[in-house]
């Protein structure tokens, strides 16, 4: 057989045990790579579901060895489990644009998740595969890594999606000062784990050349999440899902954003270099051997109001305490202030990174009625360069009809488990970006 007819012979039998994958693989269009293609020539996958492979890379691999009768024992090659691979990247929007990160890093991130479940699943995946295993952390999956010399341990993939693996990936990179290499040779280097075996097409250009509108990819996505959630029905009929796929469908498809990653893109959209300086040599790529200048960062502000509104509980101010101590241990450039606000401004801290203890011994005041407006009108009086203001309320409160050409800054709503729908939110607030604290 040749290369396209091992691949069409892995979907049949995928479908037979593994009805998810082969539902999603059925829409694919495999396809050899054209002459032009820049990338490294193994397998590649494109949001609109083209999958172009190397022939000499499938028949590199390994194929399933069993028939396809009823209770024979599978043993599946490495072909089918990297077909399951690209399904997933497809319908679980990994195509889509990274808004910022590290291309490199994003697609290590991915490949943890992707990897987990396939090979939860009982297939198998070449050497080249980031290594994952499984059945560590007590079934929910772990993977041991080494990514530009620095050892990370990513555990419980099973409860996570790709952006919080990367963020768990990013974390030790930046406090070991090695982004840059990350950024100028991507991951793996020498004496690292896998890069991985296959390409992550982002570029959004069509079958004739053309890039697409953002309403043809938005069209598209929403095709393959309406594929993910076929294939889930069609595989749950057999009693075949995958295990923890369902989870992982209702996150995609009514998403449950943590208010840490919205506060991310804010901020790290924020960290640009203002200045350049070629006196002297950037640290981090003088040791590559190469000459870089030193950049010159401003230090971003960054606003948290805190409600101390009598509505507000002791385990929930302790969460919000808890998140503001996350957020701010992440970044290097942030200067942080924190606001107790009931109905009118309670206490004011200053928050630089690292003051973890100092921030857990605050006094949170207030126990009033409710007015977050006090504490933004505050801000925008006494800091108008913030870059974005975090509110941490339960939103049960009057906007009094504000809107967002009122205030200088983002304002993102970050609304209590306990506290109003955000579809309540909205019809009250017609202003800034609002998110649900999911715990």
């Amino acid at each position: 057989m040749d290369a396209r007819d091992k691949m069409k012979r892995g979907v049949i039998l995928l479908n037979k045990h593994h009805p998810f994958f082969a539902y999603v693989l059925f829409d694919v269009k495999l396809q050899p790579f054209p002459e032009t293609y820049a990338g490294v020539r193994t397998m590649a996958v494109s949001e609109d579901g083209r999958c172009w492979y190397d022939e000499a890379f499938v028949d590199g691999m390994t194929t399933a060895t069993m028939g396809m009768e009823p209770g024979e024992v599978a043993r599946w090659g490495e072909l089918e489990g990297v077909l399951c691979h690209e399904a997933l990247h497809l319908c679980l929007a990994h195509l889509k644009r990274i808004e910022g990160r590290i291309p490199e890093l994003a697609n290590y991130a991915m490949d943890i998740v992707v990897n987990y479940y396939v090979l939860s699943e009982g297939l198998s995946l070449p050497k080249e595969a980031i290594p994952v295993n499984p059945k560590g952390c007590n079934g929910e999956g772990q993977s041991d890594v080494v990514i530009c010399g620095v050892p990370i341990s990513i555990q419980n993939i099973k409860r996570k999606s790709w952006e919080e693996v990367y963020d768990e990936l990013h974390g030790p990179l930046q406090k070991a000062g090695k982004i840059v290499q990350v950024q100028q040779q991507g991951t793996p280097g020498k004496g690292d784990s896998s890069k991985g075996f296959d390409q992550h097409d982002r570029s959004g250009v069509g079958e004739d050349g053309n890039e697409r509108s953002d309403e043809e990819r938005e069209k598209i996505r929403r095709h393959w999440e309406n594929r993910l959630c076929e294939a889930a029905a069609h595989a749950k009929q057999q009693g075949k899902i995958p295990a923890g796929m369902e989870r992982l469908i209702d996150g995609l498809v009514k998403p449950k954003v943590h208010w840490r990653q919205l506060l991310q893109r804010h901020v790290k959209a924020s960290l640009n270099p203002v200045d350049w300086s070629w006196h002297k040599p950037h640290r981090k790529t003088e040791a590559l051997g190469v000459y870089m200048p030193t950049i010159w960062k401003e230090v971003i502000d960054v606003e948290v109001i805190v409600d101390t509104s009598g509505s507000i509980g002791g385990s929930e101010l302790t969460e919000f305490l808890s998140e503001i101590v996350g957020m701010a241990k992440q970044f290097s450039y942030v200067r942080m202030f924190v606001t107790f606000v009931d109905a009118e401004v309670q206490k004011r801290y200053e928050l630089t990174n690292g003051a973890t203890s100092e921030i857990l011994r605050m006094q949170p005041k207030g126990g009033g009625g409710t007015r977050m407006l006090s504490g933004i009108e505050y801000i925008k009086k006494h800091n108008a360069e913030a870059k974005v203001v975090v509110v941490l309320t339960d939103g049960c409160d009057n906007y009094e009809g504000r809107k967002a050409r009122d205030f200088p800054f983002e304002v993102v709503w970050c609304l209590s488990k306990n506290g109003v729908s955000i579809e309540s939110h909205k019809q009250n607030c017609r202003f800034g970006s609002v998110v649900k604290i999911d715990g």
